[in-house]
């Protein structure tokens, strides 16, 4: 809710509006480079909402997918998805995953949240917790 003037007019007038803006590019590095208005995105800028795309989530269920129907075994998984073991280390480390006991091999950065799976009998049990700062 706000208020608006029209070109020529001395009373403001009332206004209820939605605005959902979507990009592909982020907004700032346009208004650094002269190609998108500032006051513009100021206007849009309240609440941002990141999406990752498709294709990274994709991926990252298709890993997780992989590891529960191998139980947790890294070499079988890496089978299924039809990679090496070195590259199933660098997509699970990519997307942030880790089996038990490997989170120390590769910290997560600051603020960053990590998701970490632990194969138990019964198949593959998920946690997340945060890395705080």
């Amino acid at each position: 809710m706000g208020d608006y003037l029209c070109p020529g007019e001395l009373e403001p007038r009332a206004a209820v509006v939605r605005v959902i803006a979507v990009s592909t590019t982020p907004l700032e590095e346009r208004v650094a480079q002269a190609r998108f208005r500032v006051d513009l995105l100021e206007r849009l800028a309240t609440i941002a909402i990141v999406v990752p795309p498709l294709c990274v989530e994709a991926e990252r269920r298709e890993l997780l997918t992989a590891i529960e129907r191998a139980h947790g075994n890294k070499s079988r998984a890496a089978r299924l998805l039809k990679v090496s073991r070195k590259t199933l280390y660098a997509r699970l480390h990519r997307h942030g995953l880790a089996l038990a006991g490997e989170a120390s091999q590769h910290p997560a950065p600051r603020g960053a949240v990590r998701t970490f799976a632990a194969p138990p009998a019964g198949g593959l049990r998920l946690a997340t917790r945060a890395v705080l700062g």
